[in-house]
């Protein structure tokens, strides 16, 4: 006779054979009926077989129907977000060199500014000695 912490751990094993394609004495109709079950198969409550597929990544889990499709879900949202992402990225480089650009245009028109303001107090500075102060 088999104890309940063997077996678990056995099912857990053949699980991970099974998700590697190895031979596993599991079906995939078992696979279901544990999952219903709501079988740990990482070992923690919190985890599921979605949670061993994705870690797995494997294509016989995750073409099997109704394994993985959580984790499916969730990396289509993730891909998703990473695109828009990238995009909102990409708007705000675009939106960084047209700043950098109107900066340079900016600064070339101070430094024009500032030659004729020089150039105006070099003629001051004539006239006023000229007029003798």
């Amino acid at each position: 006779m088999v104890c309940l912490p063997e077996q678990v751990s056995q099912q857990r094993t053949q699980y991970r054979y099974w998700i590697g394609g190895d031979t596993s004495s599991l079906s995939r109709e078992k696979i279901r009926a544990l999952k219903e079950l709501g079988f740990a198969w990482n070992g923690r409550a919190s985890g599921s077989a979605d949670a061993m597929v994705g870690k797995a990544g494997t294509k016989r889990a995750l073409a099997t129907p109704g394994l993985g499709s959580e984790k499916r879900g969730r990396t289509s949202q993730f891909e998703e977000e990473q695109d828009n992402l990238q995009k909102e990225m990409e708007e705000i480089q675009a939106q960084l060199l047209a700043a950098q650009s109107e900066l340079g245009e900016t600064r070339s028109e101070s430094d024009k500014m500032r030659k004729q303001l020089l150039d105006i107090k070099t003629s001051l500075a004539g006239v006023i000695s000229a007029l003798g102060y």
